[in-house]
């Protein structure tokens, strides 16, 4: 049987006949589908045929929107796999990060109908993406390749400035508030700070170890506290005023693996996607003793979003499209509607209309969602 390789990404790296071939990481969620993948593609590489390989991360090669008449989805289909996009602030671009596509820029003047701008070069294991104030630097989790450092001051020809590599596989990346330090959540590595003062010369100032993987890393509205999603680990709450000296305030033990976070914009709320463990809901404000307040069931909450007026939760459910959830009381957290999305649902961002949410839809794709037909 083929053996794992340990340390690569969330996902890791099935060896296969001398080939190493990426399994998309929410498999590890599905032990019996990993089972016959691996199973299937040990056949394949074993048949003898000279045509037989291991399949890898497809990329759709084509830029287009599909429309579905009956339901208030539509879907544009692009090059690589979409993980994250993020809406710049004249509420007309975005940027989105796809693996095996890179960082591509949108024109979403029509969230209904985005428009692919230009596409980068770079980045090509892009994983999730974010924008210094100025919306002149991207700083992109990209995968096994680690940090990059990009010039979008002129988004339609995006610049590499640097690249800083990493020991395993960088899933996702928050900048500070001063904008002089991101920290990546870097699988197996755990969370990396990196200063960027100098964006063309990143370097490491300091780790927090993980046994866990590191999934994803979210900084504090008072820029005082980093908040990681540990996997199995739980939620690590750091100190990083300092961050030269990452100190753990708290451990959060979630039911089950904490993915991704959202924090109430007055930060006294947090929101953990738990995959099969679904939503948690935390109060926080005694950062010492956080206190679950409320859960949602889902099969697997990969990523959480909050509405502008903080009333919604908006949960990427992966192959299970996205469910939409009131929060207004997180005792007693209620759902609205669960709809079903192209492809596998991993992150959803609220449209400037704020009547559209555009959820990354890995290989299938951006979904944009009409909110106001399901009202």
């Amino acid at each position: 049987m083929a053996t794992l390789s340990p340390g690569k990404c969330l996902s890791d790296v099935f060896i296969m006949t001398g080939k190493q071939v990426l399994i998309p990481r929410f498999l590890l969620f599905f032990p019996g589908l990993l089972f016959l993948m691996v199973f299937f593609m040990e056949g394949c590489a074993g048949s003898g045929s000279p045509s037989a390989s291991p399949p890898k991360r497809s990329a759709i090669k084509t830029a287009s929107l599909v429309t579905h008449p009956d339901k208030p989805i539509s879907l544009f289909k692009t090059t690589g796999n979409v993980h994250d996009i993020w809406i710049m602030r004249d509420n007309k671009h975005a940027l989105i990060a796809a693996y095996g596509g890179g960082i591509q820029t949108l024109d979403i003047s029509h969230p209904d109908k985005p428009v692919l701008l230009a596409k980068s070069g770079f980045s090509k294991n892009a994983e999730s993406l974010v924008l210094n104030k100025s919306e002149t630097l991207a700083f992109v989790a990209n995968g096994s390749a680690g940090l990059d450092i990009l010039d979008i001051s002129k988004p339609l020809s995006i610049k590499l400035l640097s690249r800083f590599d990493t020991p395993s596989y960088t899933f996702d990346v928050a900048l500070s508030h001063d904008e002089k330090t991101v920290f990546l959540a870097d699988n197996d590595s755990g969370v990396i700070a990196i200063d960027v003062s100098n964006p063309a010369q990143p370097r490491k100032i300091s780790v927090f170890d993980s046994t866990h993987g590191t999934a994803s890393v979210l900084v504090s509205p008072n820029g005082k506290h980093l908040f990681v999603a540990d996997q199995s680990g739980g939620v690590f709450v750091l100190d990083s005023q300092d961050p030269a000296k990452l100190n753990m305030i708290v451990r959060i033990p979630t039911s089950a693996h904490s993915q991704d976070m959202a924090l109430s914009r007055n930060g006294r709320l947090l929101f953990v996607a738990e995959n099969t463990g679904g939503l948690s809901i935390y109060n926080i404000q005694n950062i010492k003793n956080p206190q679950q307040l409320g859960h949602f069931n889902s099969k697997n909450a990969f990523s959480v979003t909050l509405s502008g007026d903080q009333k919604t939760a908006y949960i990427a459910d992966l192959y299970h499209g996205i469910i939409l959830v009131d929060v207004q009381n997180p005792r007693k957290p209620q759902l609205i509607r669960r709809i079903k999305t192209p492809g596998s649902a991993e992150k959803i961002r609220i449209a400037p209309d704020q009547k559209t949410l555009l959820v990354c839809s890995d290989n299938a794709g951006l979904s944009s969602v009409s909110l106001a037909v399901f009202k």
